[in-house]
């Protein structure tokens, strides 16, 4: 079996070749190769995009996911990470450069499918509560603020 991903518009594809079974002495004898496509949603499309622009040593291992109910992409801010170090402390440089970043993939994203704009990031102290939002690359709520 052989698979081969493609894109087509916003949408992303996986092909599976699978020979067919008619055969004489191991050759092929009758047909072609039938052809199933997979189609893979637009959310987990972004969502692997999100996650390799998104990547730094100071952000820890954080993983973005589309939270289908509350509509964003959401992460939960890992407590082991340098940013979070630092933020406990005060110190909000880090934090300030990661909300530029996710600003900056909101707006893209918007651009192309608005839907899909939002993001939050979770407090791992509380599940509950955010740390950030942003939708259409606008920050509506930074936790930052209240550090300064």
């Amino acid at each position: 079996m052989k698979k081969t991903k493609i894109l087509l518009g916003l949408a992303t594809f996986t092909l599976i070749t699978i020979t067919t079974p008619l055969t004489e002495n191991g050759n092929n004898i009758f047909g072609t190769p039938r052809i199933e496509a997979k189609k893979t949603s637009i959310a987990k499309r972004y969502e692997k995009a999100i996650n390799e622009d998104i990547q730094s040593d100071d952000y820890g291992n954080m993983k973005f996911s589309w939270n289908k109910k509350d509509q964003s992409y959401e992460a939960t801010l890992d407590p082991n990470s340098r940013m979070y170090q630092a933020m406990d402390s005060g110190e909000v440089s880090i934090w300030n450069a990661f909300v530029g970043d996710i600003k900056i993939e909101s707006k893209t994203i918007k651009k192309y499918t608005p839907k899909y704009d939002a993001f939050q990031i979770i407090n791992p102290d509380d599940t509950s509560k955010v740390l950030l939002q942003v939708y259409d690359g606008k920050v509506r709520y930074n936790v930052g603020d209240d550090l300064q």
